[in-house]
């Protein structure tokens, strides 16, 4: 089973991610990578997206707090974020 839920977290798919988190919902990386695809999304296929974005990073952020590559994405979905609200503010 692990074998099978690191390739699942290395195929970086939306899919894949989804799977991770439902056989380890307390992998840290999986949660991050998840929240950093579902943000990716298409908003017409995910009118949500930042909000399922924000709640899948926190609890990557809480499961993990030293994680590099969970607050890599972090920052990474922070400026994202952060462009897109200036965007709408124009």
């Amino acid at each position: 089973m692990p074998e099978h839920l690191q390739r699942r977290i290395e195929e970086d798919t939306l899919e894949s991610l989804r799977e991770a988190v439902g056989l380890s919902p307390n992998n840290a990386v999986a949660l991050a990578r998840l929240a950093r695809r579902v943000l990716n999304e298409d908003v017409s296929k995910n009118p949500r997206r930042e909000v399922e974005s924000g709640f899948h990073l926190r609890r990557a952020m809480k499961l993990s707090t030293d994680s590099p590559e969970v607050l890599l994405i972090a920052k990474e979905i922070g400026m994202q974020v952060g462009v897109g609200q200036k965007r709408k503010e124009e």
